[in-house]
C-alpha cells in the first residue's frame, strides 16, 4: 500500500512520527492539512501599446526631472540682469588695491524693514552662549577685529543710524581641529521678522558658477591621487 505524506501522518495515533536521520532523531508531523487549507490566488493585469513606447533615454531624463522638481534652479533666471548690475558697479581703489561691487538688488532696498529688535535679541543670545566658553568669545572677538582692520566690515557713524536702517545678524561657526579649533563669523542674510522680507529676498541670485558636482566626482575617479584645498576666508574679500 502506498500512502501520501499527509495520509501517512493521519494513521498515526498522535500524528507525530520519529525519524532516525544522520543528524539525529527528528519528530515530524504533517506539513499541511489539505482538507482545511485555504488557497489564495492573485494576479495582475497590464496592457501596453507598443506604438506609445518612449525612447529609454527620454524616459530616464523624465524620471530625473520629476525627482528634482523644485530642486534644480533655472540656470538663466535673471542672470543677464545680475551680470549687467555687476559690470556697471565694479570699482577699483588704487590706494587699497581692492575691487568693490554693489549688491545686485532686484527690488528697492528701502523696502527692507528696520529689524533692530531682531538683530539685538540675537546678539544678546549669542553673547550669553559665547560667555559660557571665554575662549570661544575671545576667538570670535578676534575675528570681528580682524575684519574691521581689513575693512571687510566698518563701523557705522551714529548720525547714519537715524536714517532707514536694516541690520545683518551674525553668528559663530566653530570647527574643532586636531589640536585646536577654528571660529568663523557668518552673516545671516536670510534673517527676517514675521511678515517681512530678508536681505536675500531683495537680491538677484546670480549665475551659478560652481562646476557640476557629478562631473567633479566622476573625474576624481580617473586618477590614483586626489589633492584638494580650501581657500581661507574666500567670501570675505579679495585684495589684489
Amino acid at each position: 500500500m502506498v500512502l501520501s505524506e499527509n495520509f501517512y501522518y493521519k494513521v498515526l495515533s498522535n500524528g507525530n512520527h520519529l525519524l532516525h536521520t544522520t543528524i539525529g532523531d527528528i519528530v515530524v508531523n504533517k506539513v499541511l492539512d489539505v482538507e482545511t487549507a485555504i488557497t489564495y490566488t492573485s494576479f495582475n493585469e497590464g496592457f501596453a501599446n507598443p506604438s506609445h513606447h518612449e525612447d529609454l533615454a527620454e524616459l530616464v531624463s523624465k524620471f530625473w526631472k520629476l525627482e528634482a522638481v523644485g530642486i534644480i534652479d533655472d540656470p538663466n533666471q535673471n542672470d543677464e540682469e545680475c551680470l549687467n548690475l555687476f559690470n556697471n558697479s565694479v570699482l577699483y581703489n588704487d590706494e587699497e588695491r581692492r575691487y568693490t561691487v554693489s549688491l545686485p538688488f532686484k527690488i528697492n532696498p528701502f523696502q527692507l524693514p528696520d529689524n533692530y529688535d531682531l538683530a539685538y535679541s540675537r546678539l544678546c543670545s549669542q553673547l550669553r552662549t559665547l560667555q559660557q566658553n571665554p575662549l570661544y568669545l575671545e576667538k570670535y572677538n578676534a575675528v570681528i577685529v580682524d575684519q574691521l582692520e581689513r575693512r571687510i566690515i566698518g563701523e557705522v557713524p551714529q548720525e547714519q543710524l537715524r536714517l532707514p536702517s536694516h541690520y545683518l545678524p551674525h553668528y559663530e561657526v566653530i570647527k574643532p581641529d586636531r589640536n585646536s579649533f577654528k571660529v568663523r563669523c557668518v552673516y545671516d542674510g536670510s534673517a527676517r521678522t514675521k511678515g517681512n522680507i530678508s536681505l536675500n529676498d531683495t537680491l538677484y541670485r546670480g549665475p551659478v558658477l560652481f562646476p557640476d558636482l557629478t562631473g567633479i566626482l566622476l573625474r576624481t575617479r580617473f586618477h590614483r591621487i586626489l589633492i584638494f584645498s580650501d581657500i581661507e576666508k574666500a567670501l570675505d574679500g579679495w585684495p589684489q
